[in-house]
């Protein structure tokens, strides 16, 4: 096991020979080995932010890319990838990782495996999930096992089983340095997910008469807080109860918020939960919905999907005093609310990644803005053509 101390000291070491070659891989092709080699120095030290400047140097006056062998272009893909995905640039991360994988021969599994490694979950965060073609490849031998419970977990809106899909891969996602990203970056595609699937049980859109309802489509909060506990409780080890047998009731809404009830004082009670023996989980932090054993409220939940339009990840606005998410943009695509109000995941990271690389054209034509954005495909640090 490597020391703190020496650790330490091979991070000055690695600082010191960067400084020394404050413009190496710049000048000329030959060069860009030295960089891939203080790339990957800076990532075994754990110091990713470091690499900053190279990067910087790299794209101010470094040679294309496509001038080095293939095995140069795939180290130096593969840290540039791993450099944005530590700074949560993922989209970036993900161009950077495709690209490394695609000029990777398919002999070279053990590279090819690592760059998968980072490849995957760069697309999870973006709401991309792997095909079972590329799981059952070679190189990604157990990689299903994995990932595949956990991109379940997130499409489903499952609390439950997310927690329980990184539980059982904890110390192979912690070795690598993903457990907590993904622990805490895929929370808000879950709730997106979990927010849908009450919408789908609560939303009427006939009357009882059979008519088409005429009222915007609209998911209450109030429904989404009693969900939000009912899955609290299940965390928290309650024990769902089998419901006694009986007729279907014409609306699905009574029977949604039967089933959510959480007044569990006792199993006699009408809930289809009971308190566990010893008494409620004490969960950490992370564990929770919201917050540990917090339970959820108005107010957190409505931050909560405030967050997710400001994400472009729901497509409406909040009616504060009604306490309803509202659909926006239903007859754009066929009366559908659900297409409407949920759009895909990973055309609305997209979208607003586009959104700001306007933005930032649009302050630096105003002179708000000394920096020149590139263009929007471009990720710093790569150099695809010859200036």
């Amino acid at each position: 096991m490597v020391t703190a101390k020496r650790q330490e000291g091979g991070r000055v070491l690695v600082r010191k020979s960067y400084l020394e070659a404050p413009v190496c891989g710049t000048h000329h092709p030959s060069g860009r080995r030295g960089g891939d080699e203080l790339g990957s120095d800076y990532f075994q030290c754990d110091k990713s932010r470091l690499a900053v400047q190279m990067f910087t140097n790299l794209s101010t006056s470094g040679p294309a890319l496509s001038l080095y062998p293939a095995s140069q272009r795939v180290t130096f893909l593969y840290y540039l990838g791993r450099f944005n995905f530590d700074y949560g640039h993922y989209l970036r991360a993900h161009m950077c990782f495709e690209a490394a994988y695609r000029q990777c021969p398919p002999q070279f599994q053990k590279h090819r495996r690592q760059i998968l490694t980072f490849w995957i979950p760069s697309n999870l965060l973006l709401g991309r999930f792997p095909s079972l073609n590329l799981l059952r490849r070679p190189e990604a031998a157990g990689f299903r096992d994995i990932f595949f419970p956990i991109c379940a977990a997130v499409r489903t809106g499952n609390f439950v089983a997310f927690y329980q899909a990184l539980a059982h891969s904890r110390d192979w996602l912690w070795d690598r340095g993903l457990y907590l990203t993904l622990l805490y970056r895929l929370k808000p595609l879950v709730w997106r997910s979990f927010s849908r699937k009450v919408f789908l049980l609560t939303w009427q859109s006939h009357n009882p008469d059979g008519t088409p309802s005429k009222k915007m489509a609209a998911l209450s909060l109030e429904h989404l807080v009693t969900a939000a506990s009912y899955v609290q409780k299940i965390l928290e080890g309650y024990i769902p109860l089998k419901p006694a047998p009986r007729a279907r009731p014409a609306h699905i809404n009574t029977i949604f918020l039967k089933a959510v009830t959480n007044s569990v004082s006792d199993a006699e009670s009408s809930s289809l939960l009971a308190p566990p023996p010893g008494g409620p989980r004490t969960l950490m932090p992370s564990e929770g919905l919201i917050f540990g054993n917090k339970k959820p409220d108005i107010d957190s939940v409505e931050s909560i999907v405030a967050s997710l339009i400001y994400g472009g990840l729901l497509n409406g606005f909040i009616a504060r005093q009604l306490r309803l998410f509202a659909v926006e943009g239903a007859k754009k695509v066929g009366g559908n609310p659900v297409l409407a109000g949920w759009p895909n995941a990973y055309q609305s990271i997209k979208e607003r990644f586009k959104e700001e690389y306007e933005e930032a054209v649009a302050a630096y034509e105003s002179g708000e803005s000394t920096d020149l954005p590139g263009e929007i495909d471009d990720v710093p640090g790569w150099v695809q053509k010859m200036a």
